[in-house]
């Protein structure tokens, strides 16, 4: 959903809710049906459920969505005040607004001035709040309902989800929430996965211990077409409330519930597979999820579960080679990726995350015949042109298309287009950010795309030079340096926002230095490329392209020598000297002290780590780069083993506490892993990223920290971290001082 405002999904019920005191029963006449508030009415049931059923196996690029759409506006035709089918006429359209945001301020203003022009109607109210502009205006409107109808259900959880809502966890109402989700179970006991999707929000075991019971009795009681969210939303509340000691039990309980969900046999919904994929993963049943992506392959193989777990398996079976493998590892992998990436898309040629992969194949194959490119770019940029604002990721396909079109010297006249075409997208993006509310967050954002603008004008700058356009080329780099320079006044003190702008300005000196050695000023450009490597010191081939220019010059080996030296030590404003371990930054914070369980049942407290190094790593089972990391983590922890003045564990941050053990299981991981999902979503005001390690000193202070993990440097990732841990110990012991106010890590 754009601006995570709204869960999309909304799951049908049999059983009949308690009506609202509020003329909940309706006519059967003009285009209204009797039934209760807690559900949609039996003339619509089947309708909504064959469009929520489908949830993202049907995403607005997809050929389904119009036939979902004409369903919804069917629909609403016909029962125009029916308040589910309003809900997912809402849902539809603000799904589709990710790609199309004026559908969705359109659709504000048609609600907004239905709730003006119908003061005494309480759903009128509820549907202007769920889709209002930001979380004031939408509690407004949901006290708004209750004043008319104090009974109003959705009212009250909509009310429990603006709070669970809010971005710092420690600003959170816990009580209100609690009043809220328990006014709704009492109106709508038989809306289970309702509250479900808010209980990670409701740090509270008594509280849940109360509900448990009638919430697994409603989820089971479910329409079998409605359960299996629910289900998912379930064994998640049962694993937070429950003491590791006690998961073993639990997990049985969850294969006795597999075992009823299978005998349903409803192949035909996606969800059916996607949650008995959850309890093989909790149950740690490896044999019965391998089966059923097998059969999942056979039935639906281009469906979202099929295609994730055709890429897990790749990933699994292929570990990427490191830059210190040999030439001959490196291109064996790159082959086998693309040739696998063909074999996908030969299965599901329109599906849009293969066709990312294959992206990133055709980027490591040089080799490739430019008309095999060509075709696969073009093809490619056509379907972003259809998915654009519905995956999110570093560089778009725009971007990445660009890079190899100028590498290659192919279509290079398209490039600038491209280019415009995501200055254009970001443009939007920061209309976006200004609405945050947050003035603190809404800076950090604004530097963000302000550097990524940076360095679009920068490739924009290298294609019109390339194209013989020197001027345009001039205008594009005096613009992006120009950017760069007001955002170093003053410069960001965050050390990742500061990395990036660095690497930026890297990025526009290289193109500034590539327009001096066209202009024939090959000195200028040395100097250029010598200050883009500093910027960017984990960019080897800046150096390397400087020492040639240098040579073409005329310059000597001494020269060269004398001139590198200097560079390297330059203290110019803006550069950054790297340390020997690329990727980490020095910190000077205070650990905030912890209290955590550990998957094995064991308890860690900040006063286990008195008088030692300790190295800490933050993860989630779901984490790409933290699965490509971990292993290296356990080789570290093996030989850290017999070491008393160094200590290592893990804080993992997975909601879903249940799929912690049995991956540690699967993947043979001995190492501590605390499940620490509230304390660092605490920690760093509910923004957590990973994986980010740190390296803490014998008084409790974070030194080091890194983002973050290139698979390709892990043959040296160990090495780099051991300096740093063997650095600390080697200091002398200091003590703990205050807990900052600003935390270890804060991004």
């Amino acid at each position: 959903m754009s601006g995570n405002r709204h869960v999309a999904t909304k799951l049908r019920l049999l059983l009949v809710c308690s009506a609202l005191h509020l003329g909940a029963r309706a006519t059967a006449s003009a285009g209204q049906v009797t039934h209760s508030w807690c559900e949609p009415p039996e003339a619509v049931r089947a309708e909504l459920d064959a469009i929520d059923r489908w949830g993202s196996d049907c995403m607005p690029s997809e050929d389904c969505w119009p036939s979902h759409m004409d369903t919804a506006k069917r629909l609403l035709a016909a029962y125009p005040d029916d308040l589910f089918v309003n809900r997912t006429y809402q849902d539809l359209v603000e799904q589709g607004s990710v790609q199309h945001r004026e559908s969705l301020l359109a659709l504000r203003a048609e609600y907004k001035a239905r709730a003006e022009a119908r003061p005494r109607d309480p759903v009128a109210q509820y549907l202007a709040g769920r889709i209002a502009d930001n979380a004031a205006e939408e509690r407004k409107f949901y006290e708004k309902a209750l004043t008319l109808a104090p009974d109003f259900a959705w009212a009250h959880r909509g009310l429990a989800r603006v709070e669970a809502q809010k971005d710092e966890p420690a600003t959170r109402d816990q009580q209100f929430i609690k009043h809220e989700l328990e006014r709704f179970m009492t109106l709508c006991p038989n809306r289970p996965e309702a509250v479900l999707q808010l209980a990670t929000a409701v740090d509270d075991g008594a509280f849940w211990q109360t509900h448990r019971a009638s919430l697994r009795a409603a989820v089971k009681a479910e329409n079998p077409h409605d359960q299996f969210a629910a289900w998912h939303g379930l064994w998640t509340l049962e694993f937070r409330m429950t003491p590791v000691g006690q998961h073993p039990q639990l997990r049985e309980q969850v294969a006795r519930d597999i075992e009823g969900i299978e005998r349903l046999h409803l192949r035909d919904d996606p969800s059916w597979w996607a949650v008995l994929a959850h309890g093989f993963e909790l149950t740690g049943d490896t044999q019965g999820k391998k089966q059923l992506n097998a059969d999942l392959l056979q039935t639906h193989p281009c469906s979202t579960l099929a295609v994730r777990s055709t890429e897990e398996a790749f990933r699994s079976d292929h570990a990427i080679p490191s830059d210190a493998a040999p030439k001959e590892e490196k291109a064996h992998y790159e082959k086998t990726f693309y040739d696998a990436t063909g074999k996908w898309l030969a299965r599901c040629p329109d599906n849009f995350e293969f066709w990312l992969n294959r992206l990133g194949a055709i980027k490591d194959r040089p080799e490739l015949p430019n008309e095999v490119v060509r075709a696969d770019l073009d093809r490619i940029v056509q379907l972003w042109e259809r998915n654009r604002g519905l995956f999110g990721m570093a560089e778009s396909p725009y971007v990445v298309v660009s890079r190899i079109f100028l590498e290659r010297n192919l279509e290079v006249e398209r490039v600038p287009s491209l280019v415009e075409k995501e200055i254009e997208l970001h443009h939007e993006e920061q209309t976006n950010y200004e609405r945050i509310p947050d003035e603190e967050e809404r800076g950090l954002w604004r530097i963000y795309e302000s550097t990524q603008l940076a360095r679009l004008k920068a490739l924009e700058g290298r294609a019109e030079l390339a194209l013989g356009r020197r001027d345009a080329a001039r205008k594009d780099l005096d613009t992006a340096a120009a950017g760069i320079e007001a955002l170093r006044k003053p410069p960001p003190t965050d050390s990742n926002l500061l990395k990036s702008l660095d690497r930026a300005e890297a990025e526009v000196w290289e193109q500034r230095a590539a327009l001096a050695a066209a202009d024939g000023h090959g000195p200028d450009a040395v100097a250029m490329l010598l200050r883009a490597a500093a910027l960017a010191p984990d960019r080897k081939e800046l150096g390397e392209k400087a020492a040639a220019l240098w040579r073409q010059a005329g310059g000597t080996p001494a020269g060269w020598a004398l001139l590198a030296e200097t560079s390297a030590t330059s203290k110019a404003p803006g550069v950054t000297v790297a340390t020997a371990q690329t990727g980490w930054e020095k910190a000077t914070t205070v650990l905030k002290p912890f209290d955590l369980q550990a998957t094995d049942g064991s308890r860690w407290t900040l006063g286990r780590l008195n008088g030692k190094v300790a190295f800490i790593n933050v993860w989630a089972t779901w984490c790409g780069p933290c699965r490509e990391e971990l292993p290296e983590v356990q080789k570290l922890y093996e030989r850290l083993k017999g070491r008393t003045d160094v200590v290592l564990l893990t804080l993992d941050v997975d909601s879903d506490v249940g799929l912690v053990a049995p991956f540690l299981t699967a993947q043979k991981y001995s190492f501590p892993a605390l499940l620490a999902e509230a304390y660092m979503r605490d920690l760093w005001k509910g923004m957590v990223i990973v994986p980010t390690n740190w390296v803490v000193d014998r008084g409790g202070r974070v030194r080091f920290e890194s983002k973050g993990f290139d698979p390709k440097a892990r043959t040296r990732w160990a090495d780099g971290v051991l300096a740093l841990i063997d650095g600390l110990t080697q200091e002398k012991a200091g003590t703990p001082g205050p807990t900052p106010t600003k935390a270890a890590g804060h991004p």
